[in-house]
């Protein structure tokens, strides 16, 4: 779980952890850099309600099977795939 003090994931924070399963944010997390969940084999379910802003890669080769719960994300970087294999 996200602290409540935190706004942003940064990028490359948890890069490649394969031990996370379940990533729940309090609304107050606005915004993941890229690459923040980057090639993290066993997520499965994401929770963030108050994210606006997910850069490029920032999911990227996460499993099919991984389910989003997140109330809206306005802004998507372009060009890049936020999941790569969904």
């Amino acid at each position: 779980m996200c602290k409540k003090s935190k706004s942003v994931i940064r990028a490359r924070v948890f890069e490649y952890h394969d031990n996370i399963v379940e990533v729940i944010c309090h609304e107050s997390v606005e915004k993941i850099e890229e690459h923040a969940f980057f090639a993290c084999d066993s997520l499965r379910r994401v929770i963030m309600p108050g994210v606006k802003n997910v850069e490029g890669w920032a999911l990227f080769g996460v499993l099919p099977c991984l389910t989003l719960n997140v109330t809206s994300w306005k802004e998507l970087e372009q060009g890049h795939s936020i999941v790569a294999h969904l």
